[in-house]
Order: C-alpha cells, then structure tokens, then sequence
C-alpha cells in the first residue's frame, strides 16, 4: 500500500505558498496574476476607460514597488471607423518602462505594427481601422520598474470621436513581480 503523505505535505505547501501574496521585486517568488474578460466591451469614446470595464477589468493593485513584467493579448473589431485603436498602460509612476506592442491589423495579417512605448500612459496606437475588419489584435509584452503604489491597469480609447471598436471577451493579460533570481 503506497502512502499519501508526501503528496498531502506538498499540497499544503504549495496551497501556503499561493497565499502569501506578491512579494517585492528581487526579493519575491515571482507571483503573477493573469486576468480574462468575461464580455465584450464597446469602445466608443476618446476618453479613456479600463479594459474589460463591463466585466474583470485588466487592472492590478500595486502594494510593493519594483520590477514587474506585463503581457497579454488584447483582441477586438473595428465598427464605425476612420481612426485607430489606442491602449493604454497608466496609473502607478514608474522610473522606468519599455512595453514592447505588435498590432495585428486583421486575422492573418502576417505583417504588424510595432510599437515601443517607455512611459506609462504612453499611447500604443493601432493601424488605421476599416470598419468590417476581421478581429485585429494588440500583442504586449513589457518591462515597468515602478515607483508608486495604486492601481495599474490597461485602458482603451479611440483616436477619433466617431470611432468604435468591440474588445473581445478572450482578452486576458498576467502581471508579475519579478522573484528573487540569486
């Protein structure tokens, strides 16, 4: 008859691990918390709102400075347009950033347009939109050294008021503080 315990004691240990929570950056485990919307968001204004506002918004709160990395995929299609999509990542002053962005302009587009923003609130601009366009995607990966605490999140707008576009209800992003890696 095999035994249970080694199973249970490492159970435990990695249930008591998840709870402890984000640690500062270079002193931590590395934790990440990856966020989905659960529905599709119309966006229809050029002032800014959170992403997945109607839903899970993609927005972290901050609680320890330091060194994070941010990815995800945000997917959508283009309605009434002229102008272009606009992503931002804002909130929390950071001293240092680099958020890496392809536009995919329409499903199998194999050409993108890529973005390197290095401030936060810093626009990462879609192609031009056409209105009937396939689902377009935004790809990011970044880097934020970030020197205040509060709310970060990923916000949305369009460049021309009589623009809209629909954010799918599959666009996910993780956050993660960067663990101790010595």
């Amino acid at each position: 008859m095999s035994s249970d315990k080694a199973y249970s004691a490492e159970l435990w240990l990695n249930q008591l691990w998840n709870h402890l929570g984000p640690a500062p950056a270079g002193g931590g485990n590395g934790q990440r918390q990856t966020i989905r919307i659960t529905a599709t968001q119309t966006i229809s204004s050029t002032s800014q709102v959170h992403v997945g506002a109607n839903s899970v918004p993609l927005s972290w709160t901050i609680t320890n400075t330091g060194l994070y990395l941010l990815e995800g995929n945000i997917t959508y299609i283009p309605n009434a347009a002229a102008g272009s999509a606009i992503l931002r990542v804002a909130g929390v002053t950071a001293s240092n950033v680099r958020i890496k962005c392809k536009n995919y302009p329409g499903t199998g587009v194999q050409s993108a347009n890529v973005l390197d923003v290095t401030t936060i609130n810093g626009d990462i601009t879609s192609s031009t939109m056409g209105a009937g366009s396939p689902v377009c995607e935004f790809q990011l990966a970044a880097v934020l050294s970030l020197s205040g605490i509060g709310t970060l999140s990923v916000d949305a707008r369009c460049s021309i008021g009589t623009d809209t576009f629909d954010i799918q209800s599959y666009s996910w992003a993780t956050l993660e503080s960067v663990g101790q890696t010595s």
